[in-house]
């Protein structure tokens, strides 16, 4: 069944909402006045971001390996000096490593 409503010319008279077609902005990234910011600069942004995030989490690990390792030290230690059996040591690890309790890695 055909529309009812007159055709009209392509480029003229009420866009989708009743507005003129030269008052419908086409979707785009709108560029910031004075010719500044645009498109690739938020590209740039992004991407230093990631780069940071990428950054933080290997600060992270770092960091969760060095608790690990100064836990595995510590717990060495206490197997040496008597205070600890290793079966208890190896139990320590594993509670940490569960993220039971704190203190290393996981």
């Amino acid at each position: 069944m055909r529309d009812a409503r007159p055709e009209q010319d392509a480029g003229h008279g009420a866009g989708e909402h009743g507005r003129g077609e030269e008052d419908v902005d086409p979707p785009r990234l709108q560029v910031a006045e004075g010719g500044e910011g645009g498109q690739d600069e938020r590209v740039d942004e992004i991407g230093a971001d990631h780069r940071l995030r990428g950054e933080r989490e290997e600060e992270r690990e770092h960091a969760q390996e060095e608790r690990a390792a100064a836990l595995k030290t510590r717990l060495d230690k206490a197997v040496t000096d008597g205070k600890l059996t290793q079966a208890e040591a190896d139990a320590v690890t594993k509670a940490v490593e569960a993220g039971v309790i704190g203190g290393g890695g996981r």
